[in-house]
């Protein structure tokens, strides 16, 4: 992956990550701000942002680049929340790699991204996306075989970037799948 882009050239910022709760904070008084205070407002679906020298940045993006010292196109949440910008949970991605690990539509019947109802064939159906092309991975009689599948598949094409490689419950879910078969 390429270590370069559009933001490489960072300014020098008047802020420090507070590795407690891995919140970016002012080191000076801004005016608006005392020095200590949580730089930014969250911008929607849990990310938070900020305005210097009239450029808006995403924390999680400052963190990364404070922390490695460059800018990659898109920084990753391994954990898929926005909120945790704990360094550890923070990795360079492509945008491919970035939409493999997003959650959950909250409209998804399924609980799977992936996984769909088909009520005219009274099936399960799964797909997955590699490289910009849809595969499918076949229909089902159960949602478990479904999301079984779709499990298997993310794992193989899309292995550490995968909604499934990360401690999300996914054993969980198959195991509450099965019992309410």
């Amino acid at each position: 992956m390429s270590n370069t882009s559009k933001n490489a050239d960072m300014p020098a910022m008047p802020v420090y990550v507070d590795n407690s709760d891995w919140t970016l904070r002012w080191s000076i008084d801004t005016g608006t701000a005392k020095a200590g205070d949580i730089v930014g407002c969250e911008c929607g679906r849990g990310y938070r942002q900020f305005k210097f020298k009239g450029v808006r940045y995403l924390t999680h993006r400052v963190i990364f680049f404070i922390f490695n010292g460059y800018m990659p196109e898109f920084v990753d949440h391994i954990d898929g929340n926005p909120a945790n910008n704990n360094i550890a949970n923070l990795r360079e991605a492509t945008k491919s790699q970035n939409m493999i690990n997003r959650k959950t539509h909250r409209n998804n019947k399924a609980g799977r991204l992936g996984v769909d109802y088909m009520p005219k064939g009274n099936a399960w159906r799964a797909q997955i996306h590699k490289d910009g092309k849809k595969i499918y991975l076949g229909t089902y009689s159960t949602i478990i075989d479904a999301v079984a599948e779709r499990i298997r598949a993310e794992k193989e094409l899309h292995g550490e970037y995968s909604r499934s490689s990360s401690s999300n419950g996914n054993d969980a879910l198959l195991a509450e799948l099965e019992r309410t078969k």
